[in-house]
């Protein structure tokens, strides 16, 4: 069984600065190697990496088109936070950088969950898995 230590997820971007500006708000790191003049690697955690890539850069990872984000859902990026204020916090600090509300905040109970659109379209979820609730069967 494959035990990966980080992941590194590729996405595409209209605007590399206004791209990197974004996940700098939400308190992501520029990576300081791992960049080019038409990328720019953003730390989540040690663990977690986004790529942001101009197309002429992610052309490079892929024979296929590359997809516009604000016209279509490729993937919905999720990451799980500590707890549902972190969620709010995210979306909020999100929409104040320049992206916009993916959908409505969810209580479910045994989770809470939130979603933003980067100012290029990509979309995220945020969720709070409550520990102390079951799922339901």
């Amino acid at each position: 069984m494959m035990n990966p230590s980080t992941i590194t997820i590729n996405i595409p971007v209209r605007q590399l600065e206004r791209a990197v500006h974004f996940y700098s708000q939400l308190g992501f790191e520029p990576h300081p190697v791992f960049r080019g003049p038409d990328c720019q690697c953003m730390m989540v955690t040690e663990q977690i990496r986004i790529m942001v890539h101009l197309d002429s850069s992610l052309q490079h990872f892929t024979p296929k088109p590359i997809s516009d984000p604000s016209l279509t859902t490729g993937v919905v990026l999720c990451l799980d936070c500590n707890n549902k204020a972190q969620v709010d916090d995210l979306v909020e600090r999100a929409i104040a950088a320049g992206g916009s509300v993916y959908d409505a905040a969810q209580d479910l109970g045994f989770v809470y969950t939130h979603g933003f659109l980067d100012a290029d379209g990509n979309a995220w979820r945020l969720n709070y898995m409550d520990p102390n609730v079951a799922m339901p069967e």
